[in-house]
């Protein structure tokens, strides 16, 4: 049930053959190194002895793969369980610097990709070392070539049936991001007229939020999402995407909401970002001018035109209009913004005409001519300027 040493040192001799091609290819490497690694003590011997089968004239670098610690936990369906190995590996000499080359792209590599899967198994790749030089043998095979000998160890986790942690990535804006803790929640709202059962979903019937915690590195794209933390601006569109192993991918459209960084002595130093759900937006705007709208409300009223005559009272019809109240954010650099606040503060109410075009979602939209009939502002705590206006629907006669 749990895999044999001989699949794990396969695994390990394709790795590093794939690197040392790639590496002479590009002309890194003098030599072409090929490795046969085994957990098999006698073929390991066989080869350092340079007594081939027939046929076989390589001149491999032998590697013995030997098991050195072992935690199982015997739950065949999930479980998983740690393995700590040791390779003890007899190259030539003359390779040595070839040697040292691949096996620090070799760590480099595995330092990237953290997990990987073998059959129905994922295996988390944790605490490779990096490769120690041991002794230089002197040639005693009679082929004049003189040996020397590296080590080094390394501890996998093998999880059956589960997926953990090191088996998801994360990318925003199409960039890879290390990413040390995830926190994600999905709200889902109750509809008062939908069928408990039902699988709909209406445009902001649920909620996403997204948490991750990205450890501070001297990387250009971490360097540019903490300067966003930083910022003051808001509404900014990221796409996200997170790949779970092939249990699972998803990709999000989200708003960065909030941030934290998080300092804690002698700890690495890592930051929060907080991103939601990017929803649709209803746009409103004031003579062509897309204003910050902070909140929207709309009423339309029917009133009845009575004519009072000396016996009785009769309805002679009705009439209909129609008031908003628009709270905006006020932006010194675009002069529709000041000019509404002007018209609050000098108390110009009933003068000028304004056309409002309000876009829904779904392609609908409708245009309105008002005046200001009413206004106020006020300042909040973070010194921002904030001004309400109220508008009524102007007369179809102009007046």
């Amino acid at each position: 049930m749990y895999l044999t040493e001989k699949v794990i040192s396969n695994k390990i001799q394709e790795a590093l053959n794939t690197i040392s091609n790639t590496l002479y290819d590009s002309e890194v490497i003098d030599t072409k190194v090929v490795f046969k690694i085994t957990p098999n003590v006698a073929d390991y011997d066989t080869m350092v002895d340079m007594e081939y089968v027939v046929g076989d004239s390589i001149n491999y670098t032998p590697v013995l793969l030997k098991s050195v610690a072992s935690s199982m936990q015997d739950d065949f369906i999930s479980g998983t369980y740690t393995e700590g190995y040791i390779c003890e590996i007899l190259a030539f000499d003359k390779d040595k610097d070839s040697i040292e080359k691949i096996f620090n792209q070799y760590a480099y590599d595995e330092s990237l990709n953290d997990s990987f899967t073998i059959d129905d198994w994922t295996i988390l790749k944790a605490n490779t070392s990096r490769i120690r030089f041991n002794q230089t043998y002197s040639a005693t095979d009679g082929s004049n070539e003189d040996r020397i000998s590296y080590s080094f160890d390394f501890t996998w986790q093998f999880v059956l049936g589960g997926i953990m942690d090191g088996a998801s990535s994360f990318k925003i804006n199409t960039k890879a991001i290390d990413v040390i803790g995830v926190s994600f929640v999905s709200d889902k709202l109750s509809i008062a007229n939908v069928a408990f059962g039902d699988n709909v979903t209406p445009i902001g019937a649920t909620g996403f939020t997204l948490s991750l915690t990205i450890p501070a590195q001297n990387l250009t794209d971490n360097k540019a999402l903490y300067s966003d933390l930083l910022s003051k601006q808001y509404n900014k569109q990221y796409t996200i995407e997170w790949v779970i192993s092939n249990f699972h991918t998803q990709s999000y459209d989200m708003l960065l909401r909030s941030g934290t960084v998080n300092y804690q002595r002698d700890q690495l130093i890592s930051y929060t970002l907080t991103f939601e759900e990017a929803l649709p937006r209803t746009s409103i705007t004031v003579d062509s001018i897309n204003l910050p709208i902070l909140d929207f409300n709309y009423s339309r009223s029917n009133e009845i035109i009575s004519n009072a005559l000396p016996v009785e009272i009769k309805s002679a019809g009705t009439q209909s209009f129609y008031e908003m109240d628009i709270k905006f954010g006020y932006l010194p650099t675009i002069a529709k913004s000041q000019d509404l606040l002007k018209a609050i503060l000098n108390c110009d109410y009933m003068q000028t005409t304004y056309e409002i075009i309000l876009t829904l979602a779904g392609g609908v939209s409708k245009t309105y001519n008002v005046m200001l009939k009413s206004g106020s502002y006020t300042f909040q705590q973070t010194a921002e300027l904030i001004y309400d206006c109220k508008f009524v629907e102007v007369d179809t006669n102009g007046v």
